[in-house]
């Protein structure tokens, strides 16, 4: 009977301490019926060969350094790819860096590719990283204003198939971390699941086996030291379930 009620206090811990845990689960979005559309299984995108060309002319803001020109027209060119792809449906984990534009989807920009009537200063051909042509328009400094802004740098981007295939690859690249980290998470979980099982089953067989010794004369006692260990236990799992 002793023996009996011990087991079931431990389950009762163990059970308590699980739910606690878990907690309540997020509802997940309802998945369509039937087959999976092909054309839309990896992030509602259509095969490279495909992907329609598209380039952008993108004005970066006025700076008074080339080098903060350059970073600010990049900066801006990123956030044009990166809202283009989201209004095409094109990804859904990966975020283009300035660094991957810089290196895969800048291309040369000529004067005559500029539209002259934006412009009101004076415009340059200059080099991004000695391979790229972009556009710098200089204005004339204000002598009220001696560290005003004067120049602001214009660069081309471009998206096609071959781009596209730089994407797809940065994009399974986040997917399989994102798998790695969840994979690593339900590791973690498993090995406090077990750490407390062990740590209960070790409880109610060293009652077990102090009781026996005993003869039933510290059966009180080693009940009250059982509780506490289950309870010990119990809040020690639950804490270390709930922090994962």
């Amino acid at each position: 009977m002793r023996r009996l009620s011990i087991l079931t206090l431990a389950i009762f811990g163990l059970s308590t301490s699980i739910l606690w845990a878990q907690g309540p689960r997020a509802q997940e979005p309802p998945r369509p019926h039937g087959k999976p559309n092909k054309i839309l299984k990896f992030m509602g995108a259509a095969s490279p060969n495909n992907f329609p060309e598209k380039s952008f002319i993108i004005w970066g803001g006025w700076q008074i350094k080339e080098n903060d020109a350059v970073d600010d027209a990049l900066d801006k060119a990123r956030d044009q790819v990166d809202a283009y792809l989201r209004e095409q449906k094109r990804t859904l984990e990966w975020t283009p860096k300035v660094a991957f534009v810089r290196e895969r989807l800048l291309v040369d920009l000529r004067l005559a590719e500029v539209d002259e009537k934006a412009v009101k200063g004076k415009l340059e051909q200059i080099l991004i990283d000695d391979r790229f042509r972009a556009v710098e328009e200089t204005r004339d400094n204000d002598v009220n204003q001696p560290q005003r802004e004067t120049r602001r740098v214009c660069v081309k981007v471009i998206l096609n198939s071959e781009t596209w295939k730089q994407i797809e690859k940065e994009n399974r690249l986040v997917e399989d971390q994102r798998r790695l980290k969840v994979t690593e998470q339900r590791m973690v979980f498993l090995v406090k699941f077990l750490a407390g099982i062990v740590a209960l089953l070790l409880t109610v067989c060293g009652y077990i086996r102090l009781d026996e010794w005993s003869k039933g004369y510290y059966t009180k006692w080693l009940r009250l030291g059982a509780i506490s260990c289950v309870a010990t236990v119990t809040v020690l799992l639950w804490t270390l379930l709930a922090c994962r």
